[in-house]
């Protein structure tokens, strides 16, 4: 059966993890590599709060907090947000910066096949600059925001609530894209087709992506 839409996480999968983008953080700020200790995906075994966002114990707003808590005498995070403050920090540049370039290959071969691209975030306006990355999301339609939905990932019925937005009857006609486990088994719950994107093999993912969506 053809698939209709790739429906796509923006965290991790359109844009770098924040863990990807500490070493630049801390060179602009000078502190000594690897000082932040953010690990994540890319060292699981030195991060216990990343495991219990695998494990769906915790919300990655939760985990964020935590850092952010923790990280606020280094960096200087005193506002009444230190979450949203390391968030942008970690994020800032121009959009080159912070997207990844093995998205646009991707998204031309899936248009090129005739699928349509979506955007299915949890945090896209909360965590970030939607204007800054204005270029890259105007490829998709359309971008479902749940930054401040009363329903987020991965609750299922996030994930009828965008199939309805997307118009797809048959849910398995939508390959949902993500990096985190248990969004994946809440779209899998909701009947969608799925594909675990790995942030630590990010040009790999994306050919699969591309080799599931358009066969």
């Amino acid at each position: 059966m053809p698939f209709e839409v790739v429906l796509f996480d923006v965290g991790g999968v359109v844009l770098y993890t924040p863990f990807e983008l500490a070493p630049r953080l801390e060179r602009r700020r000078g502190l000594e590599p690897g000082s932040l200790e953010l690990y994540g995906p890319f060292a699981p075994e030195r991060d216990p709060q990343w495991r219990r966002v695998l494990a769906g114990e915790i919300g990655e707003r939760a985990y964020w907090g935590m850092q952010a808590r923790r990280l606020a005498p280094v960096l200087g995070l005193d506002g009444e947000d230190p979450t949203r403050q390391l968030i942008a920090e970690l994020f800032a540049g121009e959009a080159t910066d912070v997207v990844r370039p093995e998205l646009e290959p991707a998204l031309d071969e899936l248009h090129a096949c005739g699928l349509r691209t979506a955007v299915l975030s949890n945090h896209l306006s909360l965590f970030h600059r939607p204007e800054a990355i204005a270029a890259i999301l105007a490829r998709f339609d359309p971008i479902i925001d749940l930054s401040h939905a009363e329903v987020r990932k991965p609750d299922p019925a996030a994930f009828t609530a965008a199939a309805e937005r997307l118009g797809v009857e048959d849910r398995a006609r939508i390959l949902f894209v993500d990096d985190q486990p248990v969004h994946l088994a809440g779209a899998r719950a909701a009947g969608m087709s799925v594909v675990r994107f790995d942030p630590t093999r990010p040009g790999e993912s994306f050919d699969e992506v591309v080799g599931v969506a358009c066969r």
